[in-house]
């Protein structure tokens, strides 16, 4: 029995983590878990550089240029840099045309043209703070006076709230989004509250200038952001995120094209478990409680994988395992369903739970076909229709 309950808690602790931050990230007076007062603040004041690193993206740089153009936030206090990464189509001259800078970087890769782009901007004083924009996304268009608000309090970095823009393209798509709903909202916001660093997304970040002149953007791996953020924790730093703008995305519509996307994010994130728990752990004495928080973030298993552990305890384990096992998938049911609800995508929670196991079958095929094809997995763009 009591090798039965190791394994439960392989599914146990990440169900029941989650129903934490649900409680954390719930609209209710927590005296103990205080927001920052923003709304006092001078607004207008942080002057933004929009940062778009684009690979063959002619097809909507231009939408994301004038959308991004055209944010509600005062014209003098904006521009909008394209970085044109390995491009062998007209995203350049597209990109200028929308009313955009073009900067070129040749190789591959969305970490290194970040890197590459940051350090140009270094030798402008004309900035405070910049935000990196996929070239296939919008931001609401007040997204930079929410920036503002939360750079003349203090922060350091700041995460948007990253959401699907086209939620209702099928089942895939809205699957998405209540997953995203629990990734890239309530997950960060309870971290936030709790006083953790909430993590950057590759979307919809913003950092300060200190920031960036103190962790430049050393990051090339296949999961940038992941590893960009353990280098802003081991710097001392650290990422709140806010719910009141978000920058919504394209997701892959074609099995395929989610194959691409879940073999990558996945795959990487396990090569930054192995490269960068050991230096996480050597902190934990020297800052205990964000260190934990870092921990429980980097660690956290995929969501898809603990309902198949917890699904084959629930079918094969001895009764009052099999009794926890499905206490893990109420907690994980609630979880999603506080998220489906905060972001108002209820009406999708039920088609979203019926699909649930063909998705999460797909998305585990996905992966280990990639181990087993692609010994080493490079940079790839995610294909979109």
């Amino acid at each position: 029995m009591t090798w039965w309950w190791l394994v439960w808690l392989l599914g146990g602790i990440p169900s029941f983590y989650l129903l934490l931050l649900t409680w954390v990230a719930a609209p209710l007076p927590y005296p103990w878990l205080p927001e920052k007062a923003r709304s006092s603040r001078a607004q207008g004041q942080t002057r933004f550089r929009i940062v778009i690193p684009a690979h063959n993206e002619a097809k909507h740089i231009a939408t994301t240029v004038t959308a991004a153009l055209a944010l509600d936030y005062p014209r003098s206090h904006f521009s909008v840099l394209v970085v044109a990464n390995a491009c062998t189509d007209e995203t350049a001259e597209v990109a200028q045309a929308a009313g955009a800078a073009v900067l070129s970087y040749p190789p591959p890769g969305k970490g290194g043209a970040l890197d590459y782009a940051f350090n140009q901007l270094l030798r402008d004083p004309s900035w405070d703070a910049v935000l990196v924009l996929d070239a296939d996304s919008v931001l609401d268009p007040h997204a930079l006076t929410v920036l503002d608000a939360c750079f003349q309090c203090g922060a350091e970095a700041v995460q948007l709230r990253y959401a699907v823009r086209n939620v209702r393209v099928n089942a895939r798509t809205e699957i998405a989004a209540i997953q995203l709903a629990s990734l890239n909202g309530v997950r960060p916001l309870a971290r936030s509250r709790f006083g953790w660093s909430a993590g950057i997304f590759g979307n919809g970040f913003a950092l300060a200038r200190a920031t960036v002149a103190a962790v430049p953007y050393r990051a090339h791996g296949i999961v940038e952001d992941i590893e960009y953020h353990q280098h802003l924790f081991l710097a001392g730093k650290r990422v709140d995120f806010t719910d009141a703008a978000a920058v919504w995305a394209e997701m892959p519509v074609a099995r395929h094209q989610l194959a691409t996307q879940r073999a990558r994010w996945e795959r990487g994130k396990l090569w930054t478990i192995r490269h960068y728990a050991p230096q996480v752990l050597r902190q934990l004495l020297r800052r205990p409680w964000q260190t934990v928080g870092q921990l429980f973030d980097l660690l956290i298993p995929p969501i898809a994988w603990v309902a198949i552990l917890l699904a084959l305890l629930a079918w094969i384990a001895p009764q009052p395992v099999r009794i926890a096992a499905l206490l893990g998938f109420g907690a994980i049911l609630i979880h999603y369903l506080h998220a489906a609800h905060r972001y108002r995508l209820l009406p999708l929670f039920a088609r979203a739970l019926m699909h649930a196991p063909r998705y999460i079958f797909e998305k585990l095929w996905a992966v280990l076909h990639s181990m087993v094809t692609e010994r080493r997995l490079g940079w790839k763009r995610t294909e979109r229709d």
